[in-house]
């Protein structure tokens, strides 16, 4: 089986916004407005603070009491990403030693690596509100495909090494 059609057996499907869609995202900026209800820092309409609805909404939690005029406004994780490489591009986002020997991501390449990947996994199939099902340990290439799952339009869930066949169906 071919890493490409092992990969594809392992996203379930779902409908994810096209390649153009995070080439728009990628020159968004801070949103301060909570009415905006399109691109990547919308905030929908919503009524509970949880859901187990792949495509449901949560209300914000606001932190220490904080009313809706919070000084912190939502920002999706493109934003923070996109705000993160604009303020420090060659600082090192992801490091692992690997036999004995650091190996490092600036935040710029930490962005690239997340656009290749979200980008794979919309080749691949990879539906808006779908899972990609992460089966690894504590790595940056973990990271880096819980982020582009997210960019994708997708949802992440880690998955245990010590999960059975039937513990992930």
């Amino acid at each position: 089986m071919s890493l490409r059609h092992s990969l594809r057996m392992s996203i379930q499907r779902v409908a994810i916004p096209c390649t153009k869609c995070i080439q728009q995202f990628h020159t968004s900026t801070v949103i301060r407005d909570r009415t905006r209800t399109l691109g990547p820092d919308q905030v929908l309409p919503a009524t509970s603070l949880w859901t187990t609805v792949p495509d449901g909404t949560v209300k914000i939690r606001e932190q220490n009491g904080a009313s809706s005029g919070s000084e912190f406004e939502p920002m999706s994780v493109w934003t923070l990403m996109n705000n993160t490489v604009k303020r420090v591009p060659d600082r090192v986002g992801l490091a692992v030693k690997r036999d004995g020997k650091w190996i490092k991501w600036t935040y710029t390449q930490y962005m690239q690596d997340v656009k290749r990947v979200a980008k794979a996994f919309i080749h691949l199939g990879l539906e808006r509100h779908h899972a990609v099902n992460i089966l690894g340990f504590n790595a940056p290439e973990w990271h880096i495909s819980n982020v582009a799952s997210i960019v994708a339009g997708g949802l992440a869930t880690g998955i245990y090494t010590t999960n059975s066949a039937e513990c992930v169906k």
